[in-house]
């Protein structure tokens, strides 16, 4: 099955880290919900679709940043725990890498 949503996604987020001239890290609890609002099935193959449109995550993350005063690339890795086993497929883990300006 192939699904084209629209959801929005509301979190809470803590974090907590250690800072140096070198090297930035840390650890980050955030816990999400999901609400999908509207869902096209786009193709199907005898499945159908989930029912439950509303989900429930716990997701910890490790994030690293380095670089100069100015700019640092930053990485952040992650889970996904799903708090009330919604009936559609969600990424298990996922890892981010992007730039950090600093001005």
């Amino acid at each position: 099955m192939k699904l084209e949503s629209y959801y929005h996604k509301y979190l809470a987020q803590i974090n907590c880290g250690y800072s140096s001239k070198i090297i930035d890290g840390g650890l980050g609890l955030r816990f999400s919900r999901i609400v999908i609002d509207e869902l096209n099935i786009i193709k199907q193959e005898n499945c159908k679709a989930p029912e439950n449109k509303r989900g429930y995550f716990l997701e910890p993350a490790l994030m690293l940043r380095s670089g100069s005063e100015n700019i640092e690339l930053e990485t952040q890795l992650g889970f996904s725990l799903d708090l009330n086993k919604v009936d559609f497929e969600v990424l298990p883990w996922n890892l981010s890498l992007g730039l950090h300006f600093k001005y």
